[in-house]
């Protein structure tokens, strides 16, 4: 008698889109789903804007308050992420607009991302890898993070969206509202002027 084979269970994880029908439909579970899927993005692109955690932290919680409140709303044009992100910028915006921003940089915090630390390095792309192993790494990522917290928001905005966060050109085009291309050369404008601003041979 020949065994019978047990079916692989379906460990795919559903997509945003099939999340977001089920929260329309009522279901929880989904926005737990999507809050664990994209807290955590959300809350560090907040930090980097806002410069304070705690404002950070609220204003996350309060970003995804508002996706549950206008789930009705979304429509199935762009991705979800980018419409998240969104809300979360138009909600750091009117922050800092109202002045609430204490304007506190914890430039102590670890790098924990590769992708932020190979962007460090790609920074200073006329520098040779074995150059930069010889800098100072924690001098070097605070002057790094002092210079995006300098140039204007629109670059900085392109630049976070980007190289940190890991966004496509289209998906921060939907945030920003504004075309791909823009994104591309708001981008290297930021680069230009983090590089005018953060010279490698200074922390050799």
């Amino acid at each position: 008698m020949k065994a019978v084979k047990k079916g692989k269970k379906n460990t795919k994880k559903p997509s945003d889109r099939i999340l977001i029908s089920r929260v329309k439909d009522g279901n929880k579970l989904a926005f737990k789903q999507l809050h664990s899927r994209y807290h955590q993005a959300i809350l560090k692109y907040l930090y980097r804007l806002i410069k304070d955690y705690q404002i950070a932290e609220d204003l996350a919680q309060e970003t995804f308050i508002l996706v549950y409140k206008n789930i009705d709303k979304y429509k199935p044009v762009g991705k979800v992420s980018s419409w998240i992100y969104r809300i979360a910028q138009n909600l750091a915006r009117n922050t800092m607009r109202r002045g609430t921003n204490k304007n506190l940089v914890l430039l102590s915090t670890p790098i924990t991302s590769k992708s932020e630390q190979m962007e460090l390095s790609e920074l200073i792309s006329d520098t040779s890898p074995s150059v930069f192993k010889r800098i100072s790494a924690r001098e070097f990522r605070v002057a790094v993070r002092r210079a995006i917290d300098k140039i204007l928001p629109k670059y900085r905005n392109a630049f976070l969206m980007c190289k940190i966060q890991g966004l496509s050109y289209e998906e921060t085009a939907r945030v920003l509202n504004c075309s791909s291309t823009n994104v591309g050369a708001r981008l290297n404008r930021a680069r230009k002027m983090i590089q005018q601003m953060v010279k490698p041979d200074e922390y050799l």
